[in-house]
């Protein structure tokens, strides 16, 4: 996408509410830096920067849900 030529940078946070720990997993071009599980009933949150040929998902937080 031409828009991302200077690059593109947001706050994500994921919350598993589901049974079990959900795993973040990158494919071609995706990079994921930290931790990339989040248990049941926890947040993360990743900072998440795009480029037009590459994304990155750094976690920077965990917390929890109840």
């Amino acid at each position: 996408d031409p828009a991302l030529v200077n690059g593109l940078q947001y706050q994500l946070t994921i919350t598993q509410t589901g049974a079990g720990t959900f795993t973040l997993v990158g494919g071609t071009g995706v990079t994921i830096t930290g931790t990339a599980t989040i248990a049941q009933n926890t947040t993360r949150t990743f900072v998440v920067n795009l480029t037009p040929a590459a994304a990155t998902f750094t976690s920077v937080d965990v917390g929890s849900y109840s």
